[in-house]
């Protein structure tokens, strides 16, 4: 592993723990995420310039990042969406599939990074106030290192999310309805 791998596996896991302990999300997220008795399975140290997907946040067990042979519904439908665009990947609950999702240059952020009770896409002042705080202390310094080649956000608090962190960096995209968009392949 060279210098600068290991800064950034070391900052990375830092970042995560950063994650686990925040006091911030727990005091906004009263009410909204779920006590869960382990902590969400956390992403592995990634590579720049992956393809990054983000999600809304991690469900109270397994969860996309948990070593298969635990399932994740949102891991079942990512590889199912992508192997039907002929992206060779394995059946998603096998071991090796999350390696094999990494090695091609793939990632997955959750926005939120506790499991909430109900999803936060009504976008509620609570749940603003929780999905910008966790933008603005987690998920902007993730990007900062995965340094993505693309961002393909996955739903309404991705979305936003997304919005969020580009609108402070001066970049602005043009919103469009999600329902306009959702479910048709881009070329």
């Amino acid at each position: 592993m060279a210098t600068g791998e290991f800064f950034e596996s070391s900052l990375w896991a830092r970042l995560q723990e950063d994650v686990d302990s925040c006091s911030t999300c727990r005091r906004l997220g009263s009410g909204l995420i779920v006590h869960c008795e382990e902590t969400p399975a956390r992403p592995p140290c990634p590579t720049e310039g992956m393809v990054l997907f983000i999600s809304e946040a991690p469900p109270p067990k397994g969860g996309f990042w948990a070593p298969p042979p635990v399932k994740d519904d949102l891991r079942e439908r990512l590889f199912s969406i992508l192997r039907e665009r002929d992206i060779p990947l394995p059946e998603p609950h096998e071991r090796g599939s999350l390696g094999a999702f990494t090695s091609l240059g793939l990632f997955l952020v959750q926005t939120v990074k506790l499991p909430l009770w109900d999803s936060a896409r009504t976008l509620r002042p609570a749940e603003r106030l929780l999905i910008e705080h966790s933008v603005d202390s987690h998920t902007s310094s993730e990007l900062a290192i995965i340094k993505p080649s693309a961002i393909i956000p996955l739903g309404k608090v991705a979305c936003y999310a997304c919005d969020r962190m580009f609108s402070a960096r001066g970049f602005r995209f043009k919103p469009r309805k999600l329902e306009a968009v959702r479910g048709k392949p881009f070329r």
